[in-house]
């Protein structure tokens, strides 16, 4: 309950692209840069986890795991790439 002297929170309201709403009561610099450093960690850690589920398979190499997930991360970084180029692009890839 707020104060009488205590001025509301602003809501902000949002739309995305689908339509559907968020609402947004405060946000600062500290809550993006803790969710930025969490996306970035799951990124981070793909190749490792691609390249153990690989490896659980049965396949297996001559290299260290760290050349198999340097490849693994090479064909991310090319896949968001090509993305963002059809996005800026509005084309289909063949």
């Amino acid at each position: 309950m707020m104060a009488e002297d205590e001025e509301p929170q602003i809501v902000t309201r949002s739309s995305d692209e689908k339509g559907s709403f968020f609402v947004c009561e405060s946000i600062s610099d500290t809550n993006v840069n803790k969710g930025n450093r969490r996306v970035v960690r799951v990124i981070d850690s793909v190749p490792t986890r691609v390249w153990n589920s690989i490896k659980d398979m049965g396949v297996d190499g001559d290299e260290d795991d760290e050349f198999f997930e340097s490849i693994i991360r090479y064909m991310e970084a090319r896949e968001r790439k090509n993305k963002e180029e059809v996005r800026e692009n509005n084309t289909m890839i063949p």
